[in-house]
């Protein structure tokens, strides 16, 4: 075996890069060769340990090929004898269990998505009236004259027996319900992986006959919640400043459209994102000078963590993607 060319499937794998020609010498590898499926185990374990201690794993670094100042203790008080006390302690007790059969099957399974729900807000237990400035704070809506209500002869809430009513504002074309998500405490996404939030609002109109327009925006930024107020207030979509990403998603109704409109947008969330806003909005398409109430309803949010993939686009081509 020759050890050169392990590392360098290795790294690829861990880049998710490998082609199939490399896939399938690395599985003839691991099935053939003990030495190889104990390096895929000190790879994993040495990646988890560094990626604990705030470092940035990689694979050639904890290879044959370390310098001799890499060796020395770091701040911490940890060197490489402890780093490599640790791979080999770990390594020795998983990779008896570790057969070539499961070796293979482990190096080619991809990495599992993981979801998180956020929050769910169908308006069952949100206080009413909510605040009608732009909120101040995580975790409140805020932003537009409203109360929750029960259904009536004209709309039904999505689901529950409440829904957010959404009063015309008087100086605006449209009306924003908006929140902020505080994402500091969220699970970060691992060196070779990405993260986003896809949120779902469904709108409902209160007089029927008119051409709505409903819009759901998304925007992540590096500045905390109570922050985020002077980027975003008085601002038009496109000269929000300090925004780490964005998305917006809108709909414009026909006159005879009846029933709930559903809209979602995702947006990727940065590792130095500490906050989320969301942007509901609501008003006439055609004569915006003409003021009525809608209703929302079935609010949610969802954090998802995902590996990267050949196909994942870079993440300036997302936020380019994205930004409408």
């Amino acid at each position: 075996m020759n050890p050169q060319k392990l590392e360098h499937l290795l790294m690829a794998w861990e880049e998710n890069s490998l082609s199939p020609e490399e896939l399938a010498e690395l599985k003839t590898l691991l099935a053939t060769e003990p030495r190889a499926r104990r390096r895929l185990v000190e790879a994993g374990v040495l990646r988890s340990v560094a990626e604990a201690r705030g470092r940035t794993w990689n694979a050639m670094e904890w290879s044959g090929q370390r310098s001799s100042g890499e060796r020395r203790a770091n701040a911490s008080g940890f060197g490489w004898i402890s780093w490599r006390s640790l791979m080999t302690a770990a390594a020795g007790i998983v990779v008896g269990l570790l057969c070539a059969s499961m070796a293979t099957a482990y190096i080619a399974a991809p990495l599992a998505r993981r979801s998180i729900p956020l929050f769910q807000d169908g308006f069952e237990n949100s206080p009413a009236p909510w605040t009608s400035e732009f909120p101040g704070r995580a975790g409140v809506w805020g932003g537009a004259e409203g109360a929750v209500v029960s259904g009536n002869d004209r709309a039904q809430p999505l689901e529950g027996r409440h829904m957010a009513r959404l009063e015309p504002s008087p100086g605006t074309t449209l009306t924003y319900l908006e929140r902020i998500v505080d994402v500091r405490s969220l699970p970060l996404p691992g060196s070779k992986e990405w993260r986003e939030v896809a949120v779902t609002a469904s709108f409902h109109a209160a007089e029927p006959g008119l051409r709505n327009r409903y819009t759901l925006r998304v925007a992540a930024f590096g500045a905390e919640p109570e922050r985020v107020r002077e980027s975003w207030v008085g601002r038009e979509w496109r000269q929000i400043e300090g925004a780490l990403s964005m998305t917006k998603r809108s709909l414009s109704t026909r006159e005879d459209s009846d029933g709930w409109q559903t809209l979602t947008a995702v947006v990727e969330v940065p590792r130095e994102a500490q906050s989320l806003v969301i942007s509901l909005a609501t008003g006439l398409f055609e004569h915006p000078e003409r003021k009525t109430a809608h209703f929302i309803d079935g609010v949610e949010a969802t954090l998802s963590i995902a590996p990267y993939s050949p196909k994942t686009p870079s993440r300036s081509k997302r936020n380019a993607q994205t930004i409408h």
